[in-house]
């Protein structure tokens, strides 16, 4: 306890430095074809990795099987599933992508690559590549295409042939040349969905973070899909496997850190300040850290004191014997009295004097909502249709929902209450634990039914 109390104080002493000293956080850097960026959609639904083929066939309806790339370890998934229908049977849902020639579920992949016509690249290909061409949707209307207003950027793409009734044409290439991904129809139940696609490098990192493509919504889209359940379980296991490589850790580390809560003004922080000291806390810190050693440490201190003055009067008695006047003739009048402070400072000073926070607090809101969510005060209106909505355990849930609720109301001006000191350093404290909830997906803001991180 004494030690957390010695915290205390230091941090209230140092807070504004570290606001000075604090730099930007490295940029993280990812590889150009690497798998960070699906894992982490999947870290971020909440999947955990299933590390064996054993594993993903324990329990089908609880797991998902993504294969990306080479297909070779499609042998060993039979072998440890019973087979991938019977595996689709057991509720199980299933992602395969790839280039390389493959049969499955009485679909096939050719292995030849498809390039748009060079005469046309331009029009067929993706940045008038023509390892790139471009894929229609056989219909909107599928859950996979939910959001995408953009297109499809493929990467060394092959094509489908076969048939199989239970699976539907989803996209065709540009030119109507052959079939790029076929799937389980909008309407399949949750249990037993397939979505085969001609080619895996549309996953690519490289690929789902360009901005003229929808790549990364469309992978977000089937994650979302395949995760599904009856009722209103989803499913919390996949199985990731790329070019016979399984993926052990979604991690990725690639969230960015929450946002530093933002500093009240100067003048709110020396009133904040001279509070605590008119009601002696920082006082009662101190004796309640120190305890039976004040005392002690109090006799430290004077004689400390008292031998920095001796020291100081001796050097400044040596200093005396080599006077030197170093002072400049007077040539310019003195600087005018300054009057009365700006009707802004005024103003500023009667509200602390009347001891009244709130447009001070709902600043300091408004400015959280805008670095930590992207959400600026001009989106706050009366009719704005804006909630917090948590996830975990539910007493966690009922107190950060209600923490959430009051932060909101605060933003959204939907009720005017007085904000004194100690109701005003609470917001702070509220404002810490609701970044942290976003950082680790507890805490979500929907407006108008859609997550603004989305």
């Amino acid at each position: 306890m004494t030690r957390q109390c010695l915290l205390a104080v230091l941090a209230v002493m140092v807070v504004s430095v570290e606001s000075l000293s604090a730099q930007d956080p490295p940029v993280k850097t990812i590889p150009y074809d690497g798998p960070e960026i699906i894992c982490h959609i999947l870290h971020n639904r909440r999947l955990k990795p299933i590390t064996t083929l054993e594993e993903a066939a324990a329990r089908p309806d609880e797991t998902m099987i993504l294969v990306l790339g080479a297909p070779q370890v499609l042998g060993p998934i039979h072998e440890a599933t019973g087979g991938l229908q019977r595996y689709l049977n057991a509720g199980g849902n299933v992602l395969i992508a790839s280039d390389r020639k493959l049969i499955e579920l009485d679909i096939g992949i050719t292995g030849h690559l498809v390039r748009a016509p060079r005469i046309r690249r331009e029009l067929q290909g993706y940045r008038g590549r023509v390892h790139s061409p471009l894929v229609d949707f056989a219909g909107r209307d599928h859950p996979l295409f939910v959001f995408l207003s953009k297109r499809i950027a493929t990467n060394c793409a092959s094509e489908i042939e076969g048939i199989n009734d239970a699976l539907h044409d989803l996209m065709f290439f540009h030119d109507g040349r052959g079939r790029y991904m076929v799937g389980s129809p909008k309407d399949a139940p949750p249990r037993g969905r397939a979505l085969i696609i001609a080619g895996h490098g549309m996953f690519m990192n490289a690929m789902m973070l360009q901005a003229d493509n929808d790549n990364f919504q469309f992978t977000v889209n089937v994650v979302d899909w395949l995760r599904d359940r009856e009722g209103s379980e989803k499913r919390t296991r996949a199985l990731l496997v790329i070019d016979g490589k399984i993926i052990d850790d979604f991690d990725m580390k690639l969230d960015p850190p929450p946002p530093p809560i933002p500093l009240p003004p100067p003048l709110i922080l020396a009133q904040l300040f001279r509070g605590m000291e008119n009601e002696r806390k920082f006082h009662f810190l101190l004796e309640k850290a120190l305890d039976d050693n004040l005392g002690f440490v109090a006799a430290i201190l004077f004689a400390v004191v008292t031998i920095l003055v001796v020291m100081y009067g001796f050097k400044k008695f040596m200093e005396a014997r080599y006077h030197l006047d170093t002072t400049a003739p007077a040539m310019i009048e003195p600087k005018p009295h300054m009057g009365p402070g700006a009707p802004i400072e005024q103003n500023q000073q009667a509200i602390l004097q009347q001891g009244d926070l709130y447009e001070e607090a709902r600043y300091i809101v408004l400015k959280w909502f805008k670095q930590a969510l992207g959400v600026t005060p001009q989106r706050w209106h009366d009719k704005v249709d804006a909630r917090f909505e948590v996830h975990g355990s539910f007493w966690s849930c009922w107190g950060l929902q209600a923490k959430a609720d009051g932060v909101l109301n605060l933003a959204t001006n939907k009720l005017r209450t007085r904000i004194d000191r100690d109701s005003f350093l609470a917001i702070l404290d509220t404002l810490r634990e609701l970044a942290d909830a976003l950082s680790d997906g507890r805490l979500v803001l929907l407006i108008d039914g859609k997550n603004v991180r989305q």
